[in-house]
């Protein structure tokens, strides 16, 4: 699609299309944020189902590193059914970086962030039942660019 870009007239929100999306139009307000401010040296792959988590992949790096994401709003917190699958999914990739199949600073994150999206508090799920996250970071410029391109493990 290569409509004009256009924002809603109540509250100024950037609109895209539900159908037929652009490449230019990202599934939530994060991922468009990474897309129009993030240099383009990891793939990220949003989940059509729920646009909050997608997973963030370095094919570059041997054995690549994947992120998978959980955003949610500052203030709010992880769903039982969030809290139920996540740990689990961290135990997939540990089980992955074990047999080398992906990087060791590969796992599952959850990121809190709320428009602009120019910074986020994010912590490291661990793979271990019950769920339980890692010290929260408050991350914004440069630091909050870099976590999204993974620089903080090789820089590029």
């Amino acid at each position: 699609m290569n409509c004009r870009s256009r924002r809603c007239p109540e509250c100024g929100d950037q609109l895209i299309h539900l159908n037929n999306r652009g490449d230019h139009e990202a599934a939530s307000g994060l991922l468009q944020w990474i897309h129009d401010n993030v240099p383009r040296q990891m793939d990220v792959i949003d989940d059509d189902l729920q646009p909050d988590a997608f997973e963030v992949v370095r094919r570059k790096l041997n054995p690549p590193l994947w992120l998978r994401i959980e955003h949610k709003p500052r203030g709010k917190g992880l769903r039982p059914s969030q809290q139920f699958l996540l740990p689990r999914m961290a135990n997939s990739i540990q089980h992955g970086i074990h047999m080398q199949v992906y990087h060791p600073m590969s796992g599952v994150y959850v990121v809190w962030s709320d428009p602009p999206y120019e910074s986020g508090a994010v912590s490291r799920v661990w793979p271990q039942l019950p769920l339980r996250l890692g010290e929260e970071r408050e991350l914004k410029g440069a630091e909050w660019v870099n976590f999204w391109l993974a620089a903080w493990i090789d820089p590029i």
